[in-house]
């Protein structure tokens, strides 16, 4: 993406995704097992927000990795 014209650290968007935030973030849920109710792991939220929209375009929630946090 080319900066055109714009003050130095700022990004010039022509189209709505050019630019996307994403995020990951640790949510404050337990999974656990259906059978036994042993903890499995934490869960994480996923989201990709349009930069200057404040909007939602993607939400995922997944079991988090220990590695990726």
């Amino acid at each position: 993406m080319k900066l055109s014209g714009a003050a130095p650290g700022h990004l010039v968007a022509k189209h709505p995704l050019d630019i996307v935030q994403i995020d990951h973030t640790l949510a404050d849920i337990m999974l656990v097992d259906e059978v036994f109710r042993h903890t499995i792991g934490r869960a994480a939220n996923e989201l990709a927000i349009r930069d200057g929209r404040e909007m939602i375009d993607v939400s995922r929630i997944e079991q988090a990795r220990s590695s990726v946090f």
